[in-house]
């Protein structure tokens, strides 16, 4: 299937989704723009560079994108969390919902829903709930886990005023496969709901 304008995979409602865009995505674009910029530019940078944003308004971008990209409307636990904290402004979000971010310097687009991942790295098992969104320039996990491999934490800031602006810490260097972290190997399992099968990944039309 080829879309004109980019990916559209909308579930909510025409007024919700106005209200997390005008609300929300603003910021969600302006700071993917300026690290597109970084990662585009042939000039030599820091491993580490900081970006200002609005942290608050980040998660709930960020949020607001993973309820949306759903085939299959329904009541589950994630959902009804993610969905109290986005239309309630006094609401706080569930200590068990973290996000985690990374760069991602590839042109395809990846969201994968609802999976389970069963890891075994260093004699540790470890057992999560994950949300996937990806494009380029940047990939957020939204998981159960408190921490995740060496991944910085966004949720951190989750209690900041929700026009509070901070910097957070972008690592130029530690980049990860395209399929990273839903790949399957010997160390790794996969258990998929149906949402899971409704994945989506989109190429740029050459």
């Amino acid at each position: 299937m080829t879309s004109q304008n980019g990916l559209k995979y909308r579930f909510i409602c025409e007024d919700c989704n106005n209200k997390l865009g005008t609300r929300y995505d603003i910021e969600l674009n302006k700071f993917t723009l300026s690290l597109s910029m970084f990662l585009k530019s042939t000039l030599q940078f820091p491993l580490v560079i900081k970006f200002k944003v609005k942290p608050v308004k980040l998660i709930k971008a960020v949020l607001g994108h993973i309820l949306s990209c759903k085939e299959n409307i329904d009541e589950s636990v994630f959902d009804k969390k993610v969905r109290d904290y986005l239309f309630d402004d006094n609401a706080k979000l569930n200590n068990d919902i973290k996000i985690f971010y990374w760069i991602y310097p590839y042109n395809e687009s990846r969201i994968v829903r609802d999976f389970l991942l069963l890891r075994w790295r260093n004699g540790e098992k470890v057992r999560a709930f994950c949300q996937v969104l990806k494009y380029f320039p940047i990939a957020f996990l939204v998981t159960n886990q408190s921490k995740f491999d060496d991944l910085n934490e966004l949720t951190i800031f989750k209690n900041f005023p929700i026009d509070k602006e901070i910097e957070i810490p972008i690592k130029l260097h530690d980049k990860k496969e395209n399929d990273y972290p839903e790949r399957v190997d010997d160390n790794t399992v996969l258990f998929m709901t149906k949402e899971t099968g409704n994945s989506v990944l989109t190429k740029p039309k050459r």
